[in-house]
């Protein structure tokens, strides 16, 4: 258990912080088999990423581009939501920016979202929970064969349910698909060949850890919110050209914020409960930013209660390692 659990941490928080803390998933029993049937896309995918990165030794900055490539396989290859403007109750015609059948504001949200919280949020909380394995993969090459054929499985069955549940009837053109495939293909690329490293800044002196916190919260809810929100309210902005605002608005605060989590990363202070503070941030303005397009407010509100309380468990633990000495 002790090599098995961070493993099954890891395949669990996926789809809980993607899928569950943003309402996306009810807390009912089709939430429950919901959620059983994403564990194999989210898990193994978040998991497959995770693996790649600590063997290729790269960084933050690898992780983040392989979960825009995980983005590209969900949203453009299985449920091909980036080309179907019918998909979710008419998603072309309600968030606008269309062109050449992609719709871009769905397309630069959702590869935001997936980087951050459906991989590199999850492989964080799993690594402050693990220290001692955090700079090792978690599997040998039998555990990652299997993971890659379970991940493929996901995908499969998430194109299988989309076409003929969800969207049932629409195949995007050959020359998008083939287009998504590209994408995913140079992220890889980039992201493990050419192991970018985030950039030092040279900044020498640590933030407390509620500045992290507050930093995610607020640039989360609003990289989020300021596409999300309208989109799901089918405000008139989104049907006119001045969708091209909240799109640069987003792409804005998410640039602001990696600057500033650069800079601070980079100093020599920076440590794990910097880390969880944000960690802590990027989920509550994820969950704030859910609650806007959900009717399960009650339950995510719930949800996102009991998750800072385990937040503040894991900063006493880190505490409690600091004050003993352990090192990861």
């Amino acid at each position: 258990m002790k090599h098995a659990l961070p493993v099954i941490v890891l395949v669990l928080l996926a789809p809980l912080v993607a899928e569950v803390m943003v309402g996306d998933i009810s807390f009912s029993l089709a939430g429950l088999v919901a959620f059983v049937v994403v564990i194999p896309i989210y898990g193994a995918g978040s998991l497959l990423v995770r693996e790649a990165v600590r063997r290729r030794g790269a960084g933050w900055v690898s992780v983040l581009l392989l979960g825009a490539a995980y983005g590209v396989v969900e949203e453009g290859l299985a449920l091909q939501s980036f080309f179907n403007p019918g998909i979710y109750g008419g998603l072309g015609h309600w968030w606008g920016a269309r062109v050449l059948g992609v719709t871009l504001s769905y397309t630069e949200i959702q590869l935001i979202n997936h980087a951050v919280w459906s991989v590199t949020i999850p492989i964080a909380m799993t690594e402050l929970l693990f220290p001692d394995r955090r700079g090792e993969p978690y599997l040998g090459r039998f555990g990652l064969s299997v993971t890659a054929l379970i991940f493929l499985f996901g995908v499969g069955l998430l194109m299988l349910s989309t076409h003929s549940t969800i969207a049932p009837g629409f195949w995007a053109p050959l020359p998008l698909l083939g287009l998504a495939l590209v994408v995913v293909i140079v992220l890889a690329v980039v992201a493990l060949a050419t192991a970018p490293a985030a950039p030092r800044l040279g900044w020498t002196a640590p933030p407390p850890p509620w500045a992290p916190f507050l930093l995610a919260a607020v640039a989360s809810f609003l990289c989020l919110g300021m596409i999300f929100g309208p989109g799901h309210l089918h405000l008139a902005v989104m049907r006119s050209p001045l969708v091209v605002l909240p799109m640069l608005g987003s792409a804005l605060v998410a640039a602001i914020a990696a600057y500033v989590v650069a800079g601070w990363t980079s100093s020599p202070g920076w440590g794990d409960l910097q880390t969880l503070g944000l960690v802590g941030g990027a989920l509550v303005g994820h969950g704030l930013a859910g609650e806007l397009i959900t009717a399960h407010r009650v339950e995510l509100t719930v949800l996102l209660v009991v998750m800072l309380g385990l937040l503040g468990l894991t900063a006493v633990l880190i505490r409690r390692r600091e004050r003993l000495g352990v090192t990861a």
